[in-house]
């Protein structure tokens, strides 16, 4: 039985005559603990929880909520945190490595596949697989923060990417801001409407995919244009710190 964690609260009644003795919990680290708690069953046995307890926490609505009473702590963070036994893999199958090297600071122990990861390869009309494209162009904060500098530079980029025989579909553009992405999205539709031989006809292959980080956990693609948005001269990156 498959079911989400709102599903299985739902539906607790049908769970409980159910009775499982085995419950597996994906992405458990972005679980409320209130919200796992109500959907177990006196009948369970074995609890497996599957995620990441130093990648995204729960999402709380009220800041107060999660800055004073730590609503956001899963229970599997809980749990770790309290010297409970854990298993963490170590091998990694999906980035090149000079990409996992960053990460290092957070999992010191990580470690590539590099039989897997070095058939990943670099595009040869860019001179570095990985760079950082730095600007001073102020944001704009409204309901959500944006910045129309690295729209832009997103668009030359995106070109430049195509006109190199890139797919559309292997492109995607990940922003940290919601307002970010949709003006990112509005400008992709209007550069595939005026440059429609660069994106090709086929309905699968001729979209450039735009997304937050958030929204784009777990995927994949083989090139990544990430806009940061934050720039001012207080040097505030507001939830990135987090």
């Amino acid at each position: 039985i498959g079911m989400t964690i709102t599903g299985a609260s739902i539906n607790h009644n049908l769970i409980q005559q159910v009775a499982p003795r085995v419950v597996i919990v994906e992405e458990a680290g972005e679980v409320l603990e209130p919200d796992l708690i109500a959907a177990l069953t006196p009948s369970i046995q074995h609890l497996i929880l599957i995620g990441d307890h130093k990648q995204l926490r729960p999402k709380v609505d009220t800041y107060k909520l999660k800055t004073k009473y730590h609503l956001d702590l899963s229970l599997m963070e809980r749990l770790i945190n309290n010297n409970f036994p854990y298993q963490t893999l170590e091998f990694q199958n999906r980035m090149r490595p000079e990409f996992s090297n960053l990460l290092l600071d957070i999992y010191p122990k990580l470690k590539d596949n590099l039989e897997r990861v070095n058939k990943n390869h670099a595009l040869t009309c860019i001179g570095k697989s990985m760079y950082f494209w730095t600007h001073s162009h102020p944001e704009k904060s409204a309901r959500s923060h944006t910045n129309t500098e690295e729209v832009e530079r997103v668009m030359q980029m995106t070109i430049y990417l195509l006109m190199n025989k890139c797919k559309p579909s292997e492109i995607s553009v990940l922003s940290a801001y919601q307002g970010q992405a949709t003006l990112i999205r509005k400008e992709m539709k209007t550069l595939q409407s005026s440059k429609p031989d660069l994106f090709g006809s086929s309905d699968t292959d001729s979209f450039v995919h735009v997304s937050t980080i958030d929204m784009f956990q777990g995927d994949e693609n083989k090139y990544m244009i990430i806009s940061l948005v934050r720039s001012n001269t207080n040097g505030k990156i507001g939830f990135l710190q987090d």
